[in-house]
């Protein structure tokens, strides 16, 4: 699955997120009220995104989790997201992409 959005400037993806390091991804855990993501998820039901479900790749860059959250933060523009469907047993540090800025969420 991959989800293409819009990024403006002004926009936030309203995602919590943790980065697995060891396997190079990015999982969600929860989406955000009012993100570009929860517009997506209302206008693409079928195709929505949600808890568990991993980003693999931004921009078709398959990327160290660190660099993709980089890439999502920094992108203005079309933003595409491919999505993997659940990762189970992930070790991993929690991130938070809601304003399209990363690091470690307290």
């Amino acid at each position: 699955l991959v989800i293409s959005l819009s990024k403006g400037p002004d926009d936030k993806l309203g995602l919590l997120t943790q980065l697995d390091k060891q396997r190079n991804v990015i999982r969600v855990r929860r989406v955000k009220l009012g993100g570009l993501v929860d517009k997506w998820n209302k206008d693409h039901p079928d195709q929505a995104l949600g808890p568990n479900d991993i980003i693999v790749a931004v921009n078709d860059m398959e990327l160290d989790a660190q660099a993709m959250t980089n890439a999502v933060a920094n992108t203005m523009g079309n933003l595409s997201l491919a999505i993997r469907r659940s990762l189970a047993g992930a070790s991993a540090v929690n991130c938070d992409i809601v304003s399209g800025m990363s690091g470690p969420t307290t």
